[in-house]
C-alpha cells in the first residue's frame, strides 16, 4: 500500500519525478567528474615512492590521485581506527598513521578485517589528498587528526584504475537512469485525484 501511494503521488505530480531525476543526474555528473579526474592521473603500474617522495614538502603535494607502491615506515595509531561494516560483516579497516616525524598524516583504508599494523608495511594503492571535510567527519567518529602543515592524505590500499573504472560505470548508469526518469515524467500527463462518490452524485443532480 505504501509503495502504491508513492507511485500515485508521482503520477499526480510529475514535477516530483522530474526533480528526482534531476537529483540523480546531478549526483551522477558530480561523481563521474571526480572519479574521471582520478582515472586520468592514474597509471597502469604503481610508482615506487617513499613517504618523503610522496609528500616532499607542504606546498609540493600533487593535487591529482596517484597509483603508488608506498614504501613502509608509517606508524599507525591503533587507538584511532574504524571498522566499516555491511550486514554485520567487517568489510574495511580505517587507520590513522603518520611518518616518523608525525608531520605527514595518512588516512589508510584497508580492505576487510585486518590488524592495524598492516598500515606500517609497504602498500600498493591509490594515494590522494583527503577531502577537506574528512577531518571533521573523523572527529565526529572520535578520531582527531593532529594539526600539521602537510595536507592529510588518503591511501586506499589494493585499489587501482580498475576500481575507478567500475565507479565510472556506476555513475554513468546513474546518469542514464536520471535522464530516463526526467524524460518519462516530462511526457507524463498529471492524473487528477479521484472525486469522492458523494461529490459525483451531487454533481449528477
Amino acid at each position: 500500500m505504501h509503495t502504491q501511494y508513492n507511485v500515485e503521488v508521482f503520477r499526480r505530480n510529475p514535477k516530483l519525478g522530474i526533480g528526482l531525476g534531476a537529483i540523480l543526474l546531478c549526483i551522477a555528473v558530480g561523481g563521474f567528474y571526480a572519479e574521471y579526474s582520478d582515472y586520468q592521473s592514474l597509471g597502469k603500474t604503481p610508482q615506487e615512492l617513499t613517504i618523503e617522495q610522496a609528500l616532499p614538502s607542504p606546498g609540493a603535494v600533487p593535487e591529482s590521485a596517484r597509483f603508488v607502491h608506498l614504501a613502509g615506515g608509517l606508524t599507525p595509531d591503533c587507538n584511532q581506527m574504524l571498522e566499516e561494516t555491511s550486514n554485520g560483516d567487517v568489510i574495511g579497516t580505517r587507520v590513522l598513521a603518520s611518518d616518523a616525524t608525525h608531520e605527514r598524516w595518512f588516512y589508510v583504508r584497508l580492505k576487510g578485517k585486518t590488524n592495524c599494523t598492516a598500515a606500517s608495511a609497504p602498500m600498493v594503492g591509490i594515494l590522494k589528498k583527503a577531502d577537506s571535510g574528512l577531518p571533521a567527519w573523523l572527529k565526529a567518529k572520535g578520531i582527531s587528526v593532529p594539526a600539521s602543515s602537510y595536507p592529510l592524505m588518503e591511501m586506499s590500499v589494493d585499489e587501482g584504475s580498475g576500481d575507478v573504472t567500475l565507479l565510472l560505470w556506476i555513475f554513468g548508469g546513474m546518469g542514464i537512469l536520471g535522464l530516463v526518469t526526467i524524460v518519462y515524467f516530462v511526457r507524463l500527463k498529471p492524473v487528477s485525484p479521484a472525486r469522492p462518490m458523494a461529490a459525483v452524485k451531487a454533481a449528477g443532480r
